[in-house]
Formats: structure tokens, sequence, C-alpha cells
């Protein structure tokens, strides 16, 4: 990431929260429990 920021000559910000990639995952389970969808279909997993 430090080399793309680097080579277009801008910033890299980073996230408060450490753990994004477990917070999406978590985002996609809270949804199927509490099922907004119709099927697994309307997800984006």
């Amino acid at each position: 990431m430090q080399i793309q920021a680097d080579l277009l000559n801008c910033p890299v910000k980073r996230p408060k929260a450490s753990e994004t990639t477990a917070l999406g995952a978590a985002s996609i389970w809270r949804g199927l429990a509490v099922k907004p969808w119709s099927d697994r279909g309307g997800s984006a997993a």
C-alpha cells in the first residue's frame, strides 16, 4: 500500500478499526440472520 501511495504521491490513510474485514463479514452474517433478503442471492456474499 505504501508503494502505491508513494507512486501516486498521496498519503496512506489508516482506518480507526484495524479489523475491517472481520467487521464486513460480521455485517453480512448479521444481515443473513435478520433476513432482509429473500435468499442469499440478494446479499453481496
